[in-house]
């Protein structure tokens, strides 16, 4: 293989990304990743060659452009691969600078802003007598709880224009499902107009559509049904192939037609069988979570999509079995704990749901179900993910929390004996929370303030989740105001790796945040402890917790904790 067969694909989840690792290893393409956790389980896959970090999108996205076009310059590789908007988007923003170095696997500019906005698509499907849930787009005199109400009744569907935006390119926008009039009146605090789209409520059964299409025309088609399915707007981690429906493609086919659409897409449906009706609910135009299922049967859409747009063939249409289940075990294991803890009210009724349930598992045990993640020519990923989550459960079980958290507190404590006694203390303190807005700059500011203006460490304040410029809210500010600590000026700031390289010593409140840096920084070398570590037994195993969205009170309870833990670390340092 030479170097124009290596491709590089962004993302880290076991269902879409590693569907396309797979599929495209398997393919011969020579696989690089390039995801936001490093030590996710899809990075296992045999599959993929190489992991690179490219920094995230932050600010003007300089220092993003400048490690992908560094990148292009060293492999050469053939194709860039989104598998999510978190990569989509700044490469779809980007498009004029690095398209002459490389193929990129993205829809027409046009259809990006047709088929990532909501309301343009259901504009577009209407355009194209493709039905949708009766709604619109939330406007002026619509802002009110009494007029949605009266136009779409309740209960109904609260849905964001955009799942992702550039100017908040890391925060996911997710579907409500609006039960009552209080929880309406609470959705909408804070809303903007022409944000959100509310619509009533479709009852059905989840149906997909997935295609590959070629300047408006579909080459290939596969249809799914959902099997379990926790809310009306909720995904499935298990779902059936089932024949195509003519009505359904020949909307998909009026859709792809009228965006000259190329590239690989999933529709989603909601099929009223009872009813004999459906609407179509949104159109991921990248690739999507059911992806292993048509893979495993013989539909290779990542491989067939970059045959068309890197070597220009166009490969025929392939039949399918029907009905193949396909799992997702650890996702549908999750579902299925929380269905079964709803259920148990009613005895009989769930009787006959466990019934129903293990025989499907038998079914899976006799090997008539595909996998999504434990597949026998890539076993790690699947084993990895397993592994995580039965030791999570177990933990959470037998209540080892309590024990764990007191033995990383002990670690903790010598670690920063031991930096002291060595003099390594030579750097930056980054005390270190998710988002850099309630607890790390008061935190950070309470404990300079303890140091002195004569001590010779430096002090800062960081963030484990990817954005920059916010301010802390209006409860932070007034709680750390009245014991003499001043966040009005304070902005977010991420904690990149030029920071990491100037750090002496990581400061964390909770294992949140600590698997968070270890996830992203896996390799760092600098020592990490828990503040709560110095406060005694005043603070319960969770640690330290996050106050974001909480009333007032729970600022005073957090600030108080970080108080006693703090003086608890500087008569540490100074001994």
């Amino acid at each position: 293989m030479g170097r124009g067969r290596r491709l590089l694909v962004f993302g880290d989840d076991t269902r879409a990304f590693l569907a396309v690792c797979r599929s495209l290893g398997r393919a011969g393409w020579i696989v690089d990743a390039a995801p936001w956790n490093f030590r996710a389980p899809a990075l296992q896959s045999k599959y993929i060659r190489n992991i690179v970090s490219i920094p995230y999108y932050l600010d003007s996205g300089e220092d993003w452009l400048t490690a992908v076009e560094g990148l292009l310059e060293r492999e050469a590789y053939a194709a860039l691969i989104p598998c999510d908007e978190r990569a989509l988007l700044p490469l779809h923003h980007h498009r004029d600078r690095l398209a002459p170095q490389t193929v990129l696997a993205l829809p027409h500019s046009d259809a990006i802003d047709t088929l990532f906005d909501k309301h343009l698509t259901r504009q577009l499907a209407q355009a194209e007598t493709v039905a949708v849930a009766d709604g619109r787009l939330l406007t002026g005199a619509m802002m009110t709880a009494a007029a949605i109400e009266a136009e779409c009744g309740l209960p109904l569907v609260l849905k964001p224009r955009w799942s992702y935006r550039m100017d908040a390119l890391y925060q996911r926008q997710s579907v409500k499902l609006v039960q009552d009039r209080g929880d309406l009146d609470q959705s909408l605090v804070g809303l903007k107009p022409e944000t959100h789209i509310v619509e009533s409520l479709f009852f059905g059964v989840g149906v997909g559509v997935s295609i590959l299409a070629d300047e408006g025309r579909v080459l290939q088609a596969f249809q799914h049904e959902r099997v379990h399915e926790a809310i009306p707007v909720g995904g499935s981690a298990y779902r059936k192939s089932m024949p195509l429906d003519e009505d359904l493609t020949a909307a998909v086919q009026r859709i792809v037609a009228a965006t000259r659409y190329t590239g690989v897409a999933m529709f989603e449906f909601k099929r009223n069988k009872e009813a004999g009706d459906w609407i179509l609910l949104e159109i991921n135009a990248r690739p999507w979570g059911s992806l292993p299922l048509p893979v495993s049967l013989g539909i290779d859409f990542p491989a067939r999509w970059l045959a068309l747009i890197v070597d220009g063939e166009s490969t025929p249409e392939h039949d399918y079995r029907s009905p193949v289940h396909g799992r997702h075990l650890v996702m549908d294991i999750s579902a299925l704990l929380e269905e079964a803890q709803s259920r148990r009210r009613r005895p009989g009724a769930f009787l006959a749901w466990i019934a129903k349930t293990g025989w499907e598992f038998v079914r899976m045990a006799a090997g008539r179900d595909r996998n999504d993640t434990l597949v026998i020519d890539d076993l790690r990923p699947g084993m990895r993910e397993l592994g995580a989550f039965m030791g999570s459960r177990l933990a959470k079980r037998l209540r080892w929390q309590r024990w764990a958290t007191s033995r990383k507190r002990a670690r903790s404590r010598r670690d920063l004996a031991r930096l002291c006694a060595r003099g390594r203390l030579a750097g930056d303190i980054v005390v270190l929370c998710l988002g850099n807005i309630n607890r790390s700059p008061y935190a950070a500011a309470r404990l300079v303030g303890r140091l002195g203006p004569d001590s010779p460490l430096s002090v800062v304040s960081a963030g484990m989740l990817p954005r920059s410029g916010e301010p802390s809210p209006a409860f932070a500010q007034q709680s750390a105001a009245r014991r003499g600590v001043d966040l009005s000026a304070h902005r977010s700031r991420h904690l990149t790796q030029p920071r990491l390289e100037r750090a002496a010593l990581i400061i964390v409140f909770d294992d949140r945040t600590w698997a968070a840096f270890h996830d992203r920084y896996p390799g760092s070398a600098v020592p990490v402890i828990r503040l709560d570590a110095f406060a005694g037994n005043r603070i319960e195993p969770e640690g330290i917790r996050d106050p974001v969205d909480q009333p007032a009170e729970i600022f005073e309870t957090v600030y108080t904790q970080i108080d006693q833990a703090v003086d608890g670390l500087v008569d540490a340092l100074r001994r």
